[in-house]
Order: C-alpha cells, then structure tokens, then sequence
C-alpha cells in the first residue's frame, strides 16, 4: 500500500490500539508550541472515553 493511501484512510480505531504495540508518533520539529487549558484537558477526556 502506497503511504499517501494510508494517510487517506479514515477508520476509527480505539484509543488502545492507538497507544499499543510498536506505534511511534512524533510531533515534527516545526510545530508550533501549543498550551493546553483545563477545558481542552476536559474535552480530550470526553472525546477517549465517549
């Protein structure tokens, strides 16, 4: 599979499968700082668990 397709894919996976196994996740060295407040804290949470 060429990578562009698999960037393409929108299938929903669980939160599990996201943070398991041998998966690397890197933020790239131009991004841009960005500061969490609580409320973004509080909808992160709701969006894993809902």
């Amino acid at each position: 599979m060429d990578r562009t397709e698999n960037l393409l894919n929108a299938n929903t996976i669980s939160f599990g499968d996201i943070i398991s196994g041998d998966n690397v996740y890197q933020v790239p060295l131009f991004q841009r700082d960005y500061s969490w407040k609580e409320d973004n804290w509080d909808d992160l949470w709701l969006d894993i668990n809902y």
